[in-house]
């Protein structure tokens, strides 16, 4: 099996993007991803209408990955939908875990960002640039830091 992309009207892939793996992509309308992404996959990825990769990220799909639609996404971002098992055998030996990753509609994570697995960045909100992201953001929050924490809304809640 190799990788099957989907593809919306006026999707913009540069020709720099490099695919690995194999799996399934689906890109809603105007989906751009820019120069030198790395795209490794083992699973699904699904990105929304109107959505930016951008210059220089790695996605790695080993499970489920959604890119909600109208999203930002920084440059030098490292998106995880995956992780490793942490027992007593050799680090490289260790099991790759298949995980997901949900960023939800009208999201802007900065440059530098790391989103780890499991994670669901719900609507509306900013991730500020070289953050790590560990738990979950609510919808309409700027998260900014290592790890990131809350900043504050964007609107009144």
């Amino acid at each position: 099996m190799e990788i099957e992309i989907i593809k919306g009207n006026n999707v913009r892939i540069d020709p720099t993007v490099k695919f690995i793996g194999t799996g399934k992509i689906i890109l809603g309308d105007r989906v751009q991803i820019r120069t030198n992404a790395v795209i490794e996959i083992d699973g699904i990825l699904e990105i929304g209408e109107r959505s930016v990769i951008g210059y220089h990220n790695t996605l790695q799909v080993s499970g489920h990955m959604v890119i909600g639609k109208g999203s930002l996404i920084g440059p030098s971002c490292i998106l995880l939908a995956s992780a490793h098992q942490i027992t007593d055998v050799p680090l490289v030996d260790e099991k790759l875990l298949k995980s997901t990753l949900t960023i939800k509609d009208n999201v802007w994570v900065g440059g530098n960002c790391t989103i780890n697995h499991g994670i669901i960045l719900e609507s509306d909100c900013i991730i500020g640039a070289n953050s790590f992201v560990k738990s979950n953001v609510p919808r309409g929050a700027i998260y900014a830091g290592s790890p990131a924490k809350l900043i504050r809304y964007r609107h009144p809640q």
